[in-house]
């Protein structure tokens, strides 16, 4: 015989108990009851995330990898080489080369004399001092690290024939700074084969009754200027023309040859 459910038989769930009750949804008003130094403090930690937030977003493509306090560091030395490009790269847009004048020559700063002969040779070395005046339009000043001077003769414009050197050279800015520079001319025979450097100097200084004129030398001023730890130089290619500044028995004292008459 099949049995017969009745509805008494099934339980009966009370729905009550799973309805939603929405006082429980509801979050309790929290600052309500804050007074003003609880809020105030509140809006601090609030700015204080904030900023976190801020950092993070700018710092999150510096070494992603590393903890927040190292990319921290990484950005501000970033952020520090910029800045000194950005200044660099101003002072250099608005730089302006210096003129360099030559004002004539005087003895050798050092005191060495006018001449000097080798007893054994044909070969001597002039000793003199190049006064030389640098106009500087900028608006900063340079100090130069050094200043190196390569010496040519017109007769063989690439053989070098002595030149100078000084140290820690400053020019002010927005005005001329004079200065005299060491400089040697030397005189080789065995880099002079058909002594047109010899008989160029024989003529000009008026030896043997020749016309006195101008000698030229030829040189190749290169300044070096440190910036940043980092020494940069340039090449600058002027030319001095000067009288002859030996004197007559300096000049009979070096076995000159005979002038060339043209």
């Amino acid at each position: 015989m099949a049995y017969q459910y009745s509805s008494n038989d099934v339980p009966q769930i009370d729905s009550s108990k799973y309805q939603s009750d929405s006082s429980v949804n509801t979050p309790p008003p929290i600052y309500e009851n804050l007074d003003e130094h609880q809020l105030e403090k509140r809006d601090m930690e609030n700015n204080a995330e904030q900023r976190k937030t801020w950092l993070h977003n700018l710092c999150c493509v510096c070494c992603p990898c590393l903890p927040m306090w190292v990319r921290c560091i990484c950005c501000f030395c970033i952020l520090c080489i910029i800045g000194l490009a950005i200044v660099v790269g101003v002072l250099a847009a608005l730089f302006k080369q210096p003129q360099v004048e030559f004002n004539g020559i005087t003895d050798h700063p050092s005191g060495l004399p006018r001449l000097q002969k080798n007893a054994s040779s044909m070969a001597f070395t002039m000793n003199l001092g190049l006064k030389i005046g640098v106009k500087n339009p900028n608006v900063e000043s340079i100090t130069f690290e050094n200043i190196k001077a390569v010496a040519f003769y017109p007769t063989n414009p690439e053989q070098s024939v002595g030149g100078g050197e000084m140290q820690n050279l400053l020019i002010e800015r927005n005005s001329i700074t004079n200065f005299t520079f060491p400089f040697q001319l030397y005189y080789d025979p065995q880099q002079d084969p058909n002594y047109a450097m010899l008989n160029d100097i024989s003529s000009k200084c008026g030896w043997q009754g020749a016309t006195k004129s101008d000698l030229t030398v030829l040189y190749d001023l290169i300044p070096t200027v440190r910036i940043a730890g980092i020494p940069i130089s340039l090449t600058l290619r002027h030319s001095a023309h000067f009288q002859c500044p030996l004197k007559d028995d300096q000049l009979s004292s070096i076995s000159l040859p005979t002038p060339r008459v043209s």
